[in-house]
């Protein structure tokens, strides 16, 4: 089946290749962003709120990234590699753990962006973490 000039290809019909190009390009958010890397991959053994702290600026950056869907797919089909680690698609690695079984029974990363966090803590609409009680 083609596609139309203009439009894009649904993540899932690209290659890894194609997936890396895309997310790798101007167009991603996080590639012109001056962000530590450190930021990407959000280190905690204390809670998952504070692991969302961490992230915010990265989730910021995600939250309007025209090239999301596109990261979300590669994460999952490199789950046993680097994709199972750090911020792919504006979600953190226990979001994801729970979109790829979504994924894995043949949803789309199209359709199951939406029920990822929509954006960062702090953005119009989405709560800032509490902090920690003293």
């Amino acid at each position: 089946m083609a596609i139309a000039p203009g439009a894009r290809a649904e993540p899932a019909a690209l290659t890894d290749r194609r997936l890396q190009a895309r997310i790798s390009s101007r167009q991603a958010r996080c590639a012109g962003g001056s962000i530590d890397p450190d930021e990407w991959f959000p280190l905690t053994v204390e809670s998952a709120q504070t692991a969302l702290s961490r992230a915010s600026h990265a989730l910021a950056l995600c939250a309007s990234c025209p090239v999301r869907a596109e990261c979300l797919e590669l994460s999952l089909r490199q789950w046993h590699g680097a994709g199972r680690h750090g911020i792919w698609g504006g979600t953190l690695e226990r979001e994801r753990r729970a979109l790829r079984r979504r994924w894995l029974a043949g949803i789309s990363v199209t359709k199951l962006l939406p029920a990822a966090r929509p954006s960062a803590p702090g953005a119009p609409g989405v709560p800032r973490p509490r902090a920690p009680r003293a």
